[in-house]
């Protein structure tokens, strides 16, 4: 992307920018984000743009070469 959206409701605000970037989506993270609602409001926005997405929730602090290949692997 060309454009750098940030600040309050940067995500809500990035939609117009999000809706055009294809139809897949791999959402890389960790269980505490989905546990908190972060990855929710991203997959809602998703849902709008009619994107296809999938969860890889096996994110760490310090990602190695397996979690980064097992990351590639579930996105194809």
């Amino acid at each position: 992307p060309k454009v750098i959206i940030n600040g309050n409701d940067a995500l809500l605000n990035a939609k117009e920018q999000i809706c055009t970037l294809g139809n897949k989506a791999l959402i890389v993270t960790d269980l505490n984000m989905i546990k908190f609602g972060a990855i929710e409001k991203l997959t809602c926005i998703l849902k709008e743009c009619n994107i296809d997405f999938f969860i890889f929730s096996a994110a760490n602090n310090e990602p190695d070469d397996i979690l980064v290949t097992n990351g590639s692997k579930v996105f194809k």
